[in-house]
């Protein structure tokens, strides 16, 4: 049992302490899923590429996953859209595979120009 649900059985937490904690949790969960929402829709962008171009190419997953020394599990992953990619296995992805991966920019996103 944790600190506020001791406090509310002992009655030193009234109704309207405790509405506050909940609206609190509900937000937090809300920003959570949010913030996961906006990776994994990238994640699903990239494993329709990646599906898309070893189609291209004639590969298969295990022949992907041989040509980047993964499992074929670890390349499962990358294509069902659950894996928050790191930018090491981007980079692998995108050598072996010959493209770049991920969302383009929209309107709304802004380009830094590297000398």
């Amino acid at each position: 049992m944790n600190q506020f649900e001791i406090d509310k059985a002992s009655g030193l937490i009234d109704s309207e302490i405790q509405l506050n904690h909940s609206e609190k949790t509900y937000l937090e969960d809300a920003q959570e899923r949010a913030e996961t929402f906006a990776w994994r829709k990238e994640s699903m962008v990239i494993a329709v590429q990646i599906l898309t171009q070893l189609e291209v190419l004639g590969l298969n997953q295990s022949d992907l996953a041989k040509r980047m020394g993964i499992t074929r599990q670890a390349v499962n992953k990358y294509v069902s859209g659950r894996c928050n990619f790191t930018l090491e296995q981007r980079h692998k992805l995108q050598a072996v595979l010959g493209v770049n991966l991920g969302l383009l920019p929209d309107n709304n996103t802004k380009t830094i120009k590297v000398a």
